[in-house]
């Protein structure tokens, strides 16, 4: 028997401005494409408060955060033409993700591997606790292969 996979309309991608995170961008918007789904990208402001940098208490840096996520780390939403929005809100980046995509009644959340604090170890904390809170399918992005396929075409 041959599972039904549901169409992709909303596809929910965390973003950190990671490398790992471009990454998962990039396969967000290459699922996205050939249907017309919606990608939102999405960052959780206060990530540099829980690593104990004391300049995300300003206004001027959450602004200037943002700023970098809408215009800088989401560049290739503006390039690839596809349908979608920006949404930066205070919390845990898993919360975070979880939270927006539940609002967006999304199909696929898509995550890189690990994020800005994240070692060649493990599966970063955020893609574990995603995975581990959703009924939501998640696409987990592993960090750029240094020989072999890129994202999808």
């Amino acid at each position: 028997m041959t599972p039904t996979v549901p169409a992709l309309r909303c596809l929910v991608v965390g973003i950190d401005g990671s490398d790992d995170a471009a990454r998962a961008l990039e396969w967000a918007i290459a699922l996205a494409r050939p249907t017309g789904a919606r990608v939102v990208a999405v960052h959780a402001l206060g990530l540099l408060a829980r690593l104990g940098d004391t300049r995300v208490a300003t206004g001027t840096h959450r602004d200037a955060i943002t700023r970098e996520f809408a215009d800088r780390w989401c560049a290739a939403l503006d390039r690839a033409g596809v349908p979608a929005d920006r949404i930066a809100v205070d919390g845990p980046p898993a919360e975070v993700v979880l939270a927006v995509a539940h609002s967006e009644s999304a199909d696929l959340v898509v995550v890189g591997e690990r994020g800005v604090g994240g070692t060649a170890a493990e599966l970063g904390s955020t893609s574990r606790r995603v995975l581990a809170a959703t009924t939501v399918p998640v696409l987990v992005v592993p960090a750029a292969p240094t020989t072999g396929p890129g994202p999808p075409p």
